[in-house]
């Protein structure tokens, strides 16, 4: 029996022992160790992102954490998780997923529109400061993530998603002018967050960073 072999035995057994375990700090003890000896796996990933949708939340986040070692550029994992995004509204799966997304997702379009999607989409702001955060993270540039960023700071009125939205635009917008004039109309708007001047200032800085 080979070294591959013997990698996939082990991977299998601990894809048993996380299946079948009742204690849970056993069950991570195995998800940790898929980490370290499950890169590409696609039995592991795939496993795991079944997983990640029926287990308890201390357990989602040691399976997002596991995911970004070892699916990162993996096109099934991607997909896998951009429909599950779609196909769960819960919250804290939506979270580990957006988590996940940004750490495995770089120069992949599917991550970028599924980040794109719990951003415009996702009912806890929490929720949405991971994504907006894991969008930054893979750093796509195209004016679609670009317009995506200004729309959402248009309907955000959470001051910390706000500043996690134009963090990035200031990162990746420098100079564009499509979102210097729509960010310039936000601001104008008459019915813009006229009682929240944190917000407005925030957009404010953000204007005159593109610009210059």
């Amino acid at each position: 029996m080979n070294y591959q072999e013997h990698q996939n035995l082990a991977v299998d057994a601990l894809i048993d022992l996380i299946l079948t375990t009742q204690d849970e700090p056993t069950r991570w003890v195995g998800i940790q160790n898929l980490g370290e000896i499950g890169i590409g796996n696609d039995y592991a990933i795939q496993t795991l992102i079944e997983q990640l949708s029926i287990v308890r939340v201390p357990t989602r986040r040691i399976i997002a954490q596991t995911l970004t070692k070892i699916a990162v550029g993996n096109e099934q994992a991607i997909k896998s998780l951009a429909n599950l995004a779609r196909n769960n509204s819960e919250e804290k799966t939506r979270d580990a997923i957006a988590y996940t997304l940004g750490y495995i997702g770089k120069n992949n379009w599917d991550a970028v529109d599924s980040l794109i999607y719990l951003i415009h989409n996702s009912c806890d702001d929490y929720t949405r400061r991971v994504a907006l955060k894991s969008l930054g993270r893979i750093e796509d540039c195209t004016q679609e993530t670009i317009n995506a960023l200004v729309e959402a700071v248009r309907k955000t009125e959470d001051y910390y998603s706000c500043l996690a939205t134009v963090s990035i635009l200031e990162e990746i917008a420098v100079g564009n002018s499509e979102a210097i004039a729509k960010l310039t109309k936000i601001f104008l708007s008459e019915n813009f967050h006229r009682g929240n001047h944190h917000i407005r200032k925030l957009i404010a800085q953000t204007i005159a960073l593109l610009d210059s």
